[in-house]
């Protein structure tokens, strides 16, 4: 069987998931129509019968000819494909009769009900290939993994009602008898003991050397982490009882009464066997109109509902490294609604902590790379329904244990990289047994060869007037930390950060973070900007949107060193749909200059590109101009993260009054976008010179 199909046969064959419903939903419905048209209130129908057969059908040859294109990629067990495979090419060949014969009326009726019976069994054969074998009849079996258990903890049977389950609901669907993906399946104890294509599943007593375990904990954007990014991950729990199931012998047939004691597990048991209703589930609340949650979007503030008939909102301001008061002020229209509130990585602080107070039903807080210490912390109130606090990387110490004891509905708690003291951390865990806490120390071995984050550039601007201090950021202590500042690429060679950055003149920055069994984090850059000199005055051609013209302020503010935030409504930008601009800046005397800065914001989401081009004119007169640049920059082929960029344009130095910058709208939306050849927004907040 050849896996090697060209890529465009594999896009079609894996078309097969897509469209297998077509032929099952249009020649169910020719059968109806034709029992119905027999009536003489529905005779009417009789005309459309032909029709519907002739797209059914098409729709069941195509089907098959994407499903045999997809069954060449391998990874099916021999007998199970085989059997869909040739199911699906005879309800392709039934439906083919079915329509030629459609006035053969004995043949044609017979031909009907087979094909009917046909799509049965083939959609059988292939949710088994899928799900496997047994997975139409489950309901029906195995009642000793579904039985919620009320009598002793001690009794349960740790395979069948703890392990089991797990991998039915999270892994099957790939490793099963039909579907054996990386040659291993998960649907019986000798197959799980035998492993796959990577050796052995798991090693007794040794979770941390588990090939099941290290796959989970690798970062989803891997390829070998499981299940694949994009399907439902194992949650907190079901990774505890795997890693607890190894840890002990991995028995088939052993109850917990078996294993060693661990209280953490068998309170976890207990919440899982003897459901009680409490923390946010007892919340009663009516949904959120849609209109109110449109409202906030175009505040450019981002409030998701958690389910089509959720009542519970999700509130992401994370990474708005200007953080506001009026930010809060405007998702609480909805606070009593909102149970996930992520502010990782703001400009939280002291002054803006109390606003959490206002959302009274959280079930998960996200404080992670904030401004947070032991004092800030202390100004939060105890909320009743908090489940999930994350505290990655706050300067918080043993002084905060007392108060985060006050949150007595946690299960989650991370601690990494803040100040807590193992002994804090068992201060917490006996307090509350079953409280999950991480704090790293565990996640190092985990984490082997997972990639480390850039560091993080901090100052208080990116352009100053005489001199700017810079300070790179991990927060991780074994890794270390290389930077440029001549616009290389830094690596190992490179100078090695240990205190901070002093800069006087015009700069770039290249940072990149290294640690022994750990990936090299991405480059982060960042250019600050010497201003010696602004324009006096500073003219375009074309008028900005009246949305987006700086509070009023126009030309402006192009000149004004306030710098916008990818918060892209928040007054300092300019912007122009579907046009470009060109300005002219008069600096007032002739001016030494070398290369000019144009600083612009991305957000593809909202149709807003980095220029696809920047070209540059000279002039001692502003009447005769002479072009010193030019430069073209790619077209994004994805969809990217919002982000600003400072973009350099240099040219030969020289001495001049009068400054010609022309800024190329992208024009429009490239063809991948949501909506393709719609026209992009350009938007500009500052025009600088070396």
């Amino acid at each position: 069987m050849n896996s090697e199909l060209p890529e465009i046969l594999q896009f079609f064959g894996r078309l097969h998931t897509v469209v297998l419903h077509l032929p099952i939903g249009i020649l169910i419905l020719a059968s109806i129509l034709e029992m119905a048209s027999r009536f003489k209130a529905y005779e009417k129908l009789k005309p459309a019968i032909p029709f519907v057969l002739f797209w059914g059908m098409i729709a069941a040859i195509i089907t098959a000819g994407f499903g045999y294109l997809l069954s060449q990629e391998g990874g099916y067990d021999g007998d199970a494909i085989w059997n869909h495979k040739w199911l699906g090419i005879a309800t392709a060949v039934v439906s083919i009769g079915i329509y030629f014969f459609r006035n053969s009326k004995n043949l044609y009726l017979a031909l009907l009900t087979g094909g009917v019976i046909l799509l049965g069994l083939t959609g059988h054969t292939g949710g088994s290939l899928t799900h496997g074998s047994e997975f139409l009849f489950e309901p029906f079996e195995d009642k000793d993994s579904k039985a919620v258990f009320v009598g002793n903890i001690k009794e349960v049977k740790v395979f069948n009602q703890l392990i089991r389950p797990i991998f039915k609901s999270k892994c099957n669907s790939c490793h099963n008898s039909g579907k054996v993906k990386g040659g291993l399946i998960l649907t019986d104890t000798i197959a799980i003991k035998k492993g796959g294509d990577n050796g052995v599943l798991f090693i007794a007593q040794q979770a941390e050397n588990s090939l099941l375990l290290q796959r989970i904990h690798l970062p989803e954007e891997v390829d070998e982490h499981m299940p694949p990014k994009g399907k439902k991950q194992l949650s907190d729990e079901e990774i505890k009882l795997l890693q607890w199931w190894i840890s002990g012998k991995a028995e088939f047939v052993k109850t917990v009464a078996d294993y060693p004691s661990d209280p953490e597990i068998e309170a976890l048991l207990k919440d899982k066997f003897i459901k009680k209703k409490s923390g946010i589930a007892t919340v009663k609340i009516s949904p959120v109109s849609s209109s109110k949650i449109e409202s906030i979007h175009k505040q450019g503030l981002k409030v998701f509902p958690l389910g089509n008939e959720s009542p519970w909102l999700e509130a992401r301001l994370s990474d708005r490294k200007q953080l506001r008061k009026s930010d809060f002020k405007t998702i609480q229209k909805v606070a009593e609604n909102i149970t996930i509130l992520d502010l990782g990585n703001t400009s939280l602080d002291k002054n803006l902590i109390q606003n959490i107070n206002n959302f009274p039903n959280l079930s998960k807080l996200f404080l992670d790379q904030t401004n947070i210490d032991d004092e800030t912390f202390q100004k939060i109130n105890p909320l009743p329904y908090l489940e999930y606090l994350n505290l990655y990387a706050c300067d918080i110490s043993d002084q905060s244990i007392e108060h985060l004891k006050k949150f007595k509905e946690l299960k989650s708690l991370y601690l990494w990289q803040t100040k807590i003291s193992d002994e804090g951390i068992n201060d917490l865990k006996n307090t509350f047994p079953k409280l999950n806490i991480i704090n790293g120390k565990e996640m190092l071995a985990t984490f082997a060869n997972a990639q480390l984050r850039p560091p993080k550039i901090k100052s208080d601007s990116t352009m100053f007037t005489n001199q700017i201090t810079v300070n790179l950021d991990l927060r991780f202590p074994w890794a270390k930390i290389f930077y440029t500042l001549d616009g290389s690429a830094p690596d190992s060679t490179s100078l090695l950060y240990a205190d901070s950055i002093l800069i006087s003149k015009t700069t770039t920055i290249k940072t990149i973070a290294k640690a022994d069994g750990w990936k090299d984090s991405k480059i982060a850059e960042e250019t600050f900007i010497s201003v010696k000199k602004r324009a006096k005055k500073i003219t375009i051609n074309t008028p900005p949107n009246s949305t987006y013209n700086g509070n009023g302020e126009g030309e402006k503010i192009l000149s004004d060193l306030r710098l916008g935030t990818t918060n892209f409504k928040d007054g300092k930008w300019l912007a122009w749909q579907g046009k470009s601009v060109s300005a002219i800046m008069d600096f007032g005397t002739p001016t030494e200059m070398s290369s000019v800065f144009v600083s612009a914001l991305d957000n593809n989401g909202s149709w807003i590109f980095f220029p696809k081009g920047i070209k540059v004119w000279t002039s001692d007169n502003g009447k005769n101009y002479k072009q010193v640049a030019t430069k073209q920059f790619p077209t994004p082929t994805e969809q990217n993260p919002a982000s600003l960029r400072k973009i350099e344009t240099a040219f030969e130095k020289t001495t001049t009054r009068f400054l010609k910058v022309q800024i190329d709208n992208l024009g429009k939306n490239p063809a991948w976008h949501p909506s393709p050849g719609q026209p992009s927004w350009l938007f500009v907040d500052e025009i600088l010179i070396r």
